[in-house]
């Protein structure tokens, strides 16, 4: 009886989870729809081989970090959601549990089948700003006991990204997010199984562009020494055919990786880590875990000329077990650090406009949808550039430089803004800011060499020239600083009382500041010239 019952109760399940609709990425968002939305998708390696360290990694360190940073003041997201995706798993009993089964898998006839590649899919849930998530269920992965399963990579990411639901804890994506930053991490600890022969590396490439998609991997690979990650962000036709070439020629000279920058995220003990930039053919800097296996070759190719990153397991999986939490923590400082970055500048789509009836009904103006949230303008530590009219563009040197100015800023008080960049072999940072309004001067640096070698100076912002000196007002605006953990702090500039929303923010994390003009708009700024551009015209133009 049992055994009917639960058939009859997998029967009511499935017909009821076809009722449910996948979420449409080609659509655009309701005009109503203004919040701003995250997407965490996982894809999770089951099998017999992977272990606690890397599930647990991510369920009980990367989710809730990434959660709570996204919903923090310094980025103010409304709603952050997780779904995740199970494959691998051989289940080991011939007869079924199916009413488990159901819960995990969700049974639809997409493109790819459950069954093709042992795939469960475990829903999507929402993340609260603490970083728990109303559905544990989401992140209840496993490990089979059984050998001998496949594990498809490929497949996974694909039907990942396919399953997403249109509706998610009773929250309409289209009608509820004018923006939805999507970051899809890949976790394997094995090559793949070609159990879906469709699924290419083509075909997963496409399937994470058109859908907006950052695709990050950890999988089993190795780096130099300390290196947690990288990402190689730049084509490699153009190394191939050099090395091509080199087969047909008597004295071949060495290759030019000019272009080849590689961005490696290297632990610099303590629990901290930094960005390294390296110039030459990833292939050459990344090894396989396994020398038997093909992770490298895979997987780095579906990341390869793009923003995502391949990760080390390997790394984080040494260091679990060694208890070696200095490279844990550098791995999950590192991880989520880069993985908010990658949503946060996410490109939004333009605003549209709308005709709207007069009273007449003879005429039509046009009005503006409501706005969408654009990534703040300004620059952060690597240093990035984000103008007023939302252009990216990154600049290394080690020089002080105008970030934005006005003389005529509030009405004569005048605003400058302005940087400092450190040269560090051949990449750079904003070690330091100083925002002047009216008469006053607010200087912000990042922690000095000493503190990130562990020595605390305490020296972290001057006003007005005295160093840590009384935070009350900057040209009349009010002015406060948070402490958000022992490497962050947030110093608010608000200019509500002038421009109502309106804010200057200035964050440090270890040696780097970063500035953003949040909610920047042109009764504030619209007079502003700088690294940041015109604001009336967008151009960026030298002094001379």
């Amino acid at each position: 009886m049992k055994f009917v019952f639960t058939i009859a109760l997998l029967q009511l399940l499935v017909m009821g989870s076809s009722l449910a609709q996948n979420f449409d990425y080609s659509a655009s968002p309701a005009a109503e729809a203004t919040d701003r939305c995250a997407i965490i998708n996982i894809a999770m390696d089951e099998s017999h081989s992977m272990t606690s360290a890397e599930q647990d990694f991510m369920r009980q360190t990367a989710i809730p970090r990434m959660a709570e940073t996204l919903y923090s003041d310094q980025y103010q997201f409304d709603h952050v959601f997780v779904c995740s995706l199970g494959f691998g798993f051989l289940e080991v009993n011939e007869e079924f549990d199916f009413e488990n089964e159901v819960n995990r898998r969700k049974l639809e006839n997409l493109n790819i089948d459950d069954e093709d590649f042992f795939g469960f899919h475990l829903g999507c849930t929402t993340a609260n700003p603490d970083g728990t998530l109303n559905n544990n269920g989401v992140t209840g992965w496993l490990a089979s006991d059984q050998e001998g399963e496949g594990e498809d990579g490929y497949a996974a990411v694909i039907r990942a990204i396919q399953d997403v639901p249109s509706e998610i804890d009773n929250i309409d994506l289209l009608t509820s997010c004018g923006t939805l930053a999507k970051n899809m991490i890949l976790v394997t600890d094995e090559d793949r199984d070609e159990l879906v022969p469709e699924a290419t590396i083509q075909t997963v490439r496409q399937k994470v562009a058109d859908t907006g998609y950052i695709l990050n991997e950890v999988v089993a690979v190795n780096m130099r020494e300390g290196d947690i990650g990288v990402r190689f962000n730049y084509p490699i036709d153009p190394i191939d055919t050099a090395l091509e070439t080199q087969q047909f020629l008597d004295s071949p000279s060495p290759i030019d990786y000019e272009g080849a920058k590689n961005e490696f995220f290297v632990a610099t003990g303590g629990g901290n880590w930094t960005t390294e930039i390296v110039y030459d053919d990833w292939r050459n800097l990344v090894t396989n875990a396994d020398t038997n296996e093909l992770s490298k070759e895979q997987y780095g190719p579906l990341v390869q000329n793009t923003r995502g990153a391949l990760w080390s397991l390997e790394v984080l999986r040494n260091g679990t077990a060694e208890g070696n939490l200095d490279i844990v923590n550098a791995f999950a400082d590192a991880f989520v650090s880069i993985k908010v970055d990658e949503m946060v500048d996410t490109t939004i789509p333009e605003t549209t406009t709308t005709l709207v009836p007069t009273e007449d009904d003879t005429t039509s103006v046009p009005t503006a949808a409501p706005t969408k949230h654009l990534p703040d303008p300004g620059s952060n530590g690597d240093p990035h550039f984000r103008t007023w009219n939302n252009e990216h563009f990154e600049y290394h040197g080690q020089c002080d430089m105008v970030l934005t100015k006005d003389s005529h800023f509030a009405d004569g008080l005048g605003l400058e803004v302005q940087i400092r960049t450190k040269l560090v072999r051949f990449w750079s940072y904003i070690k330091s800011a100083a925002i002047q309004i009216g008469d006053d001067i607010l200087e912000v640096r990042g922690n000095d060499d000493k503190a990130a070698a562990g020595v605390t100076t305490n020296k972290y912002y001057w006003m007005n020239l005295e160093e840590n000196g009384t935070l009350r007002t900057i040209g009349g605006f009010p002015v406060s600083m948070r402490v958000q953990s022992k490497d962050k702090r947030l110093f608010i500039i608000d200019l509500d009382s002038r421009f109502p929303g309106q804010q200057i923010k200035i964050s440090t994390f270890r040696e780097f500041v970063r500035v953003d003009f949040a909610q920047a708009n042109e009764e504030a700024f619209g007079n502003t010239v700088g690294m940041l551009g015109d604001y009336k015209t967008g151009k960026t133009l030298a002094r001379d």
